[in-house]
């Protein structure tokens, strides 16, 4: 059965040469999503810091099984994995229907907002720069709720997401 440290290291070696938007090292978000669940929720920490792979790098599901991961971690992958031509609405529906995606994916969208908002208030940024970060931040929020469908804004990610909106008003 392959390990953290394992899902760790193939992130790292797919994802080596990748930046995100900001020009940072793409790595981060992975290892930031798979942190944000605990050292003994193993299943999720691999689907956290997997999460990308398949959807941006050369290597697969199907590779991925070959290197020993379990049955749940590659259902769980192939849910978070979005298909070609897939509209969102259709690619939350087919995440909803797998707890660990689910569970994954908002973490994923979580962080995705949370940077597209501070790089959105950013001043070093120009005006188009900000703008865009904005739309996007309007954007994961829509996405964000639609994955804790019934929304509950006396959760805890429904106070974020809430909060998250009232930010994105002043952006």
């Amino acid at each position: 059965m392959a390990t953290v440290e394992r899902a760790i290291e193939i992130a790292r070696f797919h994802h080596r040469d990748q930046k995100d938007k900001a020009g940072n090292d793409y790595i981060a978000h992975p290892l930031y999503v798979m942190e944000r669940f605990a050292l003994d929720d193993v299943v999720c920490r691999i689907v956290g810091v997997l999460h990308d792979v398949p959807e941006d790098t050369e290597m697969t599901v199907d590779d991925l099984r070959r290197e020993g991961f379990s049955e749940e971690i590659i259902e769980a992958l192939d849910a978070i994995t979005i298909r070609p031509c897939e509209t969102l609405d259709d690619y939350i529906q087919r995440v909803k229907k797998n707890a660990i995606a689910t569970r994954v994916k908002i973490e994923d969208v979580r962080h995705n907002l949370i940077r597209s908002i501070e790089a959105a208030r950013d001043a070093s940024q120009d005006k188009e720069q900000r703008e865009m970060y904005g739309r996007m931040a309007k954007r994961y929020i829509k996405t964000f709720k639609f994955l804790l469908e019934p929304f509950d804004e006396r959760s805890s990610y429904g106070q974020e997401a809430l909060d998250a909106e009232r930010v994105c008003q002043t952006l």
